[in-house]
């Protein structure tokens, strides 16, 4: 079996992993700086920080596999792959389409999100369901800490993802109520003071992700509660915030 893995992050890495070990022949697709392409050399698999739509291919692979790719597959690569193109997208689809899925889940107040695998279509994010596995959103989580346990997610579930793939399982439409993101942090990373405590307080922990940028508030970092409540010259009415 020969497989392009288009992406980045941790679980992209582990499913390379999986994938050498299988026997599987691998051209990885990253970006530039990635961990993934050091991790292909060090593998000795074919790697390119190029866009996979504009660089010529080391083979024609029997499956694409997105995993965090920043490139959106265009109408030439989808007809030359004959569609046989599948991704995992952080969040319950076809809730949070788009970028950032997982500050939003958290800031919209979302009780749970999840991994989905599902096919490749013109649309974004719009593709028939393969595979959902679903996650609790806890009170304490972070963008960073509910990352971590996406990333887990999306690799555990992958060799499942791949077989109903190869096998040509058609997937199922998506269903339910719809949203869309695009690119960048949910209200461009500021701090609306007209907002509930609840909702910043929510908001700070979507924005928490080190050493990305936090939330802000008047051009200050907002990293807890407290400070969020010293800021605005009063207590803060929710207690806690241990980070910072």
């Amino acid at each position: 079996m020969k497989v392009f893995l288009c992406g980045k992050g941790r679980a992209a890495e582990d499913i390379v992993v999986r994938l050498v070990h299988g026997g599987v022949q691998v051209a990885v697709w990253s970006h530039p700086g990635a961990e993934l392409l050091a991790l292909a050399e060090r593998a000795g698999v074919w790697r390119s920080y190029q866009s996979v739509n504009d660089a010529d291919w080391p083979f024609r692979p029997d499956l694409l596999v997105s995993v965090g790719y920043l490139h959106l597959l265009s109408e030439r690569t989808l007809r030359a792959l004959g569609d046989k193109t599948i991704n995992c997208h952080y969040a319950l689809l076809p809730r949070h389409r788009g970028r950032s899925p997982v500050p939003w889940a958290i800031f919209d107040g979302d009780e749970r999100t999840g991994v989905t695998w599902h096919w490749i279509d013109r649309g974004i994010d719009t593709g028939r369901v393969l595979l959902q596995v679903p996650v609790t959103i806890r009170a304490n989580d972070t963008q960073a800490s509910l990352f971590v346990r996406l990333h887990a997610l999306a690799a555990v579930s992958f060799d499942t993802a791949l077989d109903m793939a190869t096998a040509g399982e058609p997937g199922h439409e998506q269903h339910g109520r719809s949203s869309y993101h695009r690119h960048g942090p949910p209200c461009g990373g500021v701090i609306d003071p007209g907002w509930p405590d609840d909702k910043v307080e929510r908001f700070i922990r979507a924005m928490t992700y080190p050493p990305l940028p936090y939330a802000r508030l008047n051009g200050v970092e907002v990293k807890t509660m407290d400070e969020y409540g010293r800021l605005r010259g009063r207590r803060s009415s929710t207690t806690g915030g241990g980070h910072g």
